[in-house]
């Protein structure tokens, strides 16, 4: 059993390893037919935020986001908030869904300018969008139906996301989204009460499951 394990550990280095330079000559390939530039800061340090448990900057694969997206059913409707957005392959995405309504948040400056131009330059259709540079411990959403995250910080910070988007639920008496791509702090979202895990999506071409979780603030209060 123990070598049938590191057998499978050993595959899927290999596998990494293999795919790596595939996905990113793929993600140039995105970002030069949608007119971006999404890899340039990838691996930059980011800013310090209120409780220090910031992770340093990476991106889903392309690919990836589209195939969420897809999969969720992301369109016109809703309105999408990327939590530490980068250099907004998710808000890119978003829009070239038909997403309307675009909100990203991220506290390191050459990141957000980044993304801002992004948006600007982005082929496809177009929608407003509205960056704040800023901790996500300032931010509190007017209103969402999709909250993004890729493993942008630690549990504390977390928590406080997840609180102010149950209290905008509550004051909108909406329903909202959470989808947790790479969900390494899963448990802070799954001890709270209300939130109600909707699926788990996987690829084998990708190394990170997301976990799609719902919150409802149309029946009850927020204590």
């Amino acid at each position: 059993m123990a070598g049938s394990l590191s057998l499978r550990r050993r595959v899927r280095v290999a596998a990494k390893r293999v795919t790596s330079p595939a996905r990113v000559a793929l993600d140039r390939l995105f970002d030069w037919y949608l007119n971006v530039d999404t890899l340039s800061h990838v691996g930059a340090t980011v800013d310090k935020t209120k409780y220090a448990d910031q992770s340093m900057y990476e991106s889903a694969a392309w690919l990836h986001i589209y195939l969420i997206m897809r999969s969720l059913r992301v369109g016109a409707t809703h309105s999408v908030i990327d939590y530490g957005c980068g250099s907004g392959r998710i808000l890119c995405a978003a829009r070239r869904a038909g997403v309307r309504r675009l909100i990203g948040v991220e506290v390191n400056n050459e990141l957000a300018e980044l993304c801002r131009r992004n948006l600007q330059n982005l082929r496809g259709p177009d929608s407003s969008f509205d960056l704040k540079q800023i901790d996500v411990s300032e931010f509190c959403p007017e209103w969402a139906s999709h909250a993004f995250l890729f493993n942008p910080f630690g549990p504390d910070t977390l928590e406080l996301v997840i609180r102010r988007l149950e209290e905008m639920a509550h004051r909108e008496r909406s329903e909202v989204l959470v989808v947790y791509i790479h969900p390494v702090h899963r448990g802070t979202i799954e001890l709270r009460d209300g939130w109600r895990k909707l699926t788990t999506l996987r690829w084998r071409l990708f190394l990170h499951p997301t976990v799609v979780y719902s919150y409802s603030g149309r029946e009850s209060s927020v204590e």
